[in-house]
C-alpha cells in the first residue's frame, strides 16, 4: 500500500518523552525528525505464524517507503478489498469515487368490502385488505453492502367481519371479529456467502443459517464509513398475526343505554433480527488511535492500513452494532393474549344533561414463547456462584431460570388493571355544549418491544469472533 510522500516535520519536542516516544508532534527521542503520514509496524516486525503480535510491547518502526510488504497483508482484508470499488477520479487523492444510487420501490393496496342485510333484524359486513411494499435495496459502491439496509419487503393482509342482531328494539347483540398478517423481510443482498472463500473455518458457515449469512463488514475510518459502518447487511424476518373476537350487547332501559361487551385478542410474532450475523470489525474509529501510528504522535498512522494487516480496535458500540461480534438469534416465537371486560351506561339524567360512566377491566398477558426460550429474574433465589464462595460466606441472592411448562410467563399478569371512565355532556343552550370527561387508560404491553422474546439473553446467539482476523485488540 502507498501513501502520498511524507511529510518532515522538524519542530522539537516540547511536552517530554513517554517511553522514548515524543508526547507531541515532532521529533523522536534520537532528536531525528518525525515523518507525519507515515505507517508504522505496532509489532516492531515480529509477528506469529498469523502476522499478529498480541500483547506485544516492541516498539513500533516505520514501514520502509510507506509500504505494507505482502506478505503482512492480512489473507482475509486481501478477499474484502472488492467491498471496495475501484476510484473513478484518479486526480483525487480524497473523494476519488462518485456514483448515484437509485432509490425507491413500489407500493400496492387493495380494499373490498361487502355489506348484507341478511333480515330485517341482521346485518353483515366483511372486508378484505391487502398492502405491500417493496424498498429497493441502496448499494451505492455495486459491492452489496448497502446504505443502511438492503431490500425490504412489506406484506399485510386482513380479514374483518361485524354482525348485528336486533334481538328487540330494545336490545341489539353485536359481534365483531378480524384475522391479520403481517409479514416483513429484510434481507441483505450477499446473502448466502461463503465465509471459507475468506479463509474462514467451514464451521463457520454451519453457524450462520444462509439468509443472514453475509461478508464480514470492515469499518474503516474515512473510507466510505458513512456506508461501511452502517448496519447495510442486516437481516429481519417478522411474522405477526392477530386474531380478535369482540361480542356485545347493547339494551335501552329508561333513560339509560347500557352497553356490556368482552374482548379476547391473541397475538403471535415470530421474530429474528441480526446486523452483524458474520460479524463487524472497525479499524481507528473516531476517538481510537491507530495501530499504524506511533505513540503519542499525532499525524502518522493510517486507517486502511489497520485494515489491511487485519489490527481491528473493536471499539464497543457504533451504529447501532458491536465490533468483534457475530449476533446469530434464534427464530422466536412469540406470542401475547389479551382480555378485557367493559361495562357503560350513556344516562340522560335531565334536560340537556348526559352522563356517561363506565368501568373496564384488562387481562394483558405478559410475553410466551413456543419453545419456553425464556428466562426469569428470582430475587430471593440463591445464587449458583454461591456454591464457589469461600466456607462460611453470606448466600449471594437472585438468579436466573427458565420458564417451564407450567408457567410459560416470564413476568407474573397484571390483575388490577381496573379502568373507570366519565362523561358529562350539558347542553347551556341550542348554540353551545359544555363536555368534560376523565379516565384512566393502560398503555398496551405490546408496545414494549424491549419484552419480546428476540430480546432475551437466551435468544441472543452473540458470539465473539476469535484473533484470527483482529491480531491485536485494544
Amino acid at each position: 500500500m502507498r501513501e502520498k510522500p511524507p511529510v518532515i516535520f522538524s519542530e522539537i519536542c516540547k511536552s517530554g518523552f513517554t517511553a522514548g516516544i515524543c508526547n507531541d508532534r515532532g521529533a523522536g527521542a534520537n532528536g531525528r525528525p518525525v515523518l507525519i503520514n507515515q505507517i508504522y509496524d505496532p509489532c516492531g516486525g515480529l509477528v506469529n505464524a498469523q502476522g499478529a503480535c498480541p500483547g506485544s510491547t516492541a516498539t513500533p518502526t516505520p514501514f520502509a517507503n510507506n509500504i505494507i510488504p505482502a506478505t503482512r497483508i492480512n489473507p482475509t482484508s486481501a478477499k474484502l478489498l472488492s467491498l471496495w470499488p475501484a476510484p473513478n477520479n484518479m486526480s483525487a487523492t480524497a473523494n476519488n469515487f462518485t456514483t448515484v444510487a437509485p432509490t425507491g420501490g413500489d407500493q400496492n393496496q387493495f380494499v373490498a368490502r361487502i355489506d348484507h342485510n341478511i333480515t330485517s333484524k341482521q346485518r353483515l359486513f366483511v372486508r378484505f385488505s391487502h398492502w405491500s411494499v417493496l424498498d429497493i435495496p441502496i448499494d451505492p459502491l455495486g459491492s452489496g453492502l448497502c446504505a443502511d439496509r438492503c431490500a425490504e419487503e412489506y406484506h399485510s393482509q386482513a380479514v374483518a367481519a361485524g354482525y348485528v342482531y336486533g334481538i328487540t328494539p330494545t336490545t341489539v347483540f353485536g359481534l365483531n371479529a378480524s384475522v391479520s398478517r403481517f409479514s416483513y423481510n429484510r434481507s441483505p443482498k450477499s446473502s448466502g456467502f461463503d465465509l471459507t472463500t475468506i479463509g474462514w473455518p467451514t464451521s463457520y458457515n454451519d453457524v450462520v443459517p444462509a439468509e443472514m449469512r453475509t461478508p464480514p463488514t470492515p469499518c474503516v475510518a474515512n473510507i466510505a464509513d458513512n456506508i461501511m459502518c452502517t448496519q447495510g447487511q442486516s437481516f429481519i424476518q417478522d411474522r405477526n398475526t392477530q386474531y380478535y373476537i369482540s361480542p356485545s350487547i347493547s339494551m335501552l332501559r329508561g333513560h339509560h343505554q347500557y352497553q356490556l361487551g368482552f374482548q379476547f385478542e391473541v397475538g403471535r410474532d415470530d421474530y429474528a433480527q441480526s446486523n452483524i450475523a458474520s460479524g463487524a470489525f472497525d479499524f481507528c474509529v473516531a476517538g481510537q488511535a491507530c495501530f499504524t501510528s506511533l505513540p503519542g504522535v499525532s499525524g502518522t498512522g493510517f486507517a486502511f492500513a489497520d485494515f489491511l494487516l487485519g489490527y481491528a480496535d473493536n471499539f464497543n458500540n457504533l451504529e447501532n452494532h458491536f465490533f468483534a461480534q457475530a449476533v446469530v438469534p434464534a427464530f422466536t416465537a412469540g406470542q401475547q393474549i389479551y382480555r378485557a371486560f367493559y361495562f357503560a351506561d350513556s344516562w340522560h339524567a335531565a334536560n340537556g344533561l348526559t352522563l356517561n360512566l363506565g368501568l373496564r377491566y384488562d387481562l394483558q398477558g405478559a410475553w410466551s414463547e413456543r419453545f419456553n426460550r425464556l428466562s426469569y429474574f428470582n430475587p430471593t433465589a440463591t445464587n449458583f456462584l454461591t456454591r464457589f464462595l469461600p466456607a462460611g460466606s453470606p448466600p449471594v441472592n437472585g438468579d436466573v431460570f427458565l420458564v417451564n411448562s407450567g408457567n410459560r410467563n416470564n413476568i407474573p399478569l397484571e390483575k388490577i388493571d381496573f379502568s373507570p371512565r366519565f362523561g358529562l355532556a350539558y347542553s347551556i343552550n341550542s348554540k353551545m355544549v359544555v363536555r368534560s370527561g376523565y379516565g384512566i387508560f393502560w398503555i398496551p404491553n405490546y408496545v414494549s418491544f424491549s419484552l419480546n422474546p428476540l430480546n432475551d439473553m437466551v435468544n441472543g446467539g452473540l458470539r465473539r469472533i476469535p484473533e484470527q482476523w483482529t491480531g491485536r485488540t485494544q
